[in-house]
């Protein structure tokens, strides 16, 4: 689809994460197993025909940047099709980071210019969701919209001023854009996709280069042009998450686990890069005759002698003999030995539970309905025998 390009938008410094974002971006996050969180809108973008796509980032790029490379697994290099990393740089003129999305947009003009498209979709690497961009710019195009502008409707249970809320007319038309209120006026949410006609947004984003101070596209400029443009809104009706915080991100793993699990990786045909860790050369997972495994996703490399309960295991997890994994999600190469007791642990790549560690939730504990994580951060080594056990105090939702 040559008439419109795509900015993923990676972010810039993450808050609440812990040490999972200490030396990464979120976007770069292993989720499900051995999927990476920007997966899902590279994903989405490709099946829908969506061929040229600038990935914007600002806050520790490598590991997504290795990931993502010049954008093979998802289809965007050959003839006419292209994945641009885009990082902060300094030129002529330029010598400061992104001061918001609008700003980190305007400073990367040039892939606009250089494709020249009718329309230009904005979207975040940092959200998990499925969405088909064909139909959405189809719709677009039909009611004739400056901007359209992606929402969702909540349940009360999950409005909070952190979002953007949009509200409309009997048909459709946006009549205002607020942007984080101190109390939500609707139910129905800004999930953070845009589809903007070139000219308009070009227009609105050389402001900037004349001394106009708008750096936040949902702060400065979406309310603005709710006045003066035509903007629509388009329902989002599948899933759709935030994943704000880490509690987001593990209850958001542990929803996969189950019969009636919200997200169908197969079906919405979720791509990633196989030679990430050598992925493609895994083994299918071990279960060795002492292995007891329940309601827990599996990735291939996986080799498990002991007990693994409701959990998420990325690629080359090893749970020895007599260990037990319950409630945790655990990424690559992660090393559970005998007799060791992870409960509600989030554990980065690469780290070492020694012999007999106790780690997590106390067990009489383990079967409320609470949510206490423990965070271990990348490569660290727990010796044998360590302890460190959580008396839960914040209630964990669904």
């Amino acid at each position: 689809m040559r008439e419109a390009v795509a900015l993923v938008l990676a972010g810039g410094r993450i808050q609440g994460y812990g040490v999972l974002t200490l030396n990464r971006a979120k976007a770069a996050l292993p989720f499900a197993g051995f999927y990476r969180i920007v997966d899902f809108a590279l994903s989405s973008l490709s099946r829908s025909g969506i061929e040229r796509v600038g990935l914007i980032c600002q806050y520790l790029p490598a590991s997504l940047i290795e990931h993502v490379g010049a954008g093979e697994p998802w289809g965007f290099n050959g003839f006419g099709r292209e994945l641009r990393i885009m990082p902060p740089f300094v030129g002529v003129g330029n010598i400061e980071w992104f001061r918001g999305t609008a700003d980190a947009i305007y400073q990367n003009l040039n892939f606009i210019y250089d494709w020249n498209p009718e329309h230009v979709i904005i979207c975040s690497a940092e959200h998990v969701y499925s969405l088909d961009f064909a139909d959405l710019l189809a719709f677009h195009k039909a009611v004739g919209a400056d901007l359209t502008v992606v929402d969702k409707a909540l349940p009360p249970d999950r409005l909070s001023r952190r979002f953007g809320y949009v509200l409309s007319d009997g048909e459709g038309r946006v009549t205002q854009f607020v942007e984080k209120p101190e109390t939500p006026p609707t139910n129905r949410i800004s999930i953070g996709i845009y589809v903007f006609e070139k000219d308009v947004l070009v227009e609105r984003l050389e402001r900037l280069g004349q001394g106009e101070k708008s750096f936040n596209l949902a702060r400065d400029i979406i309310p603005g042009m709710v006045r003066t443009h035509r903007v629509v809104r388009y329902a989002c009706e599948g899933y759709w998450n935030y994943l704000e915080t880490v509690e987001d991100y593990y209850r958001a793993n542990r929803s996969l686990l189950g019969e009636e699990a919200p997200i169908d990786l197969e079906e919405w045909e979720v791509l990633t890069n196989l030679n990430d860790r050598e992925l493609a050369r895994r083994p299918s997972a071990f279960f060795g005759a002492s292995a007891a495994v329940r309601d827990s996703l599996i990735s291939p490399g996986c080799r498990i002698e002991g007990t693994v309960e409701n959990s998420v295991l990325s690629p080359g997890v090893v749970v020895e003999a007599g260990a037990v994994v319950r409630d945790s999600v655990l990424m690559h190469d992660v090393r559970v030995e005998q007799d060791t007791r992870l409960s509600q642990v989030v554990s980065d790549k690469d780290v070492v539970f020694g012999r007999g560690t106790v780690l997590g939730v106390c067990e009489e504990m383990a079967d409320e309905r609470l949510l206490q994580l423990t965070l271990v951060g990348k490569g660290f080594t727990l010796t044998a025998e360590s302890r460190l056990q959580w008396m839960p105090r914040t209630a964990m939702q669904d």
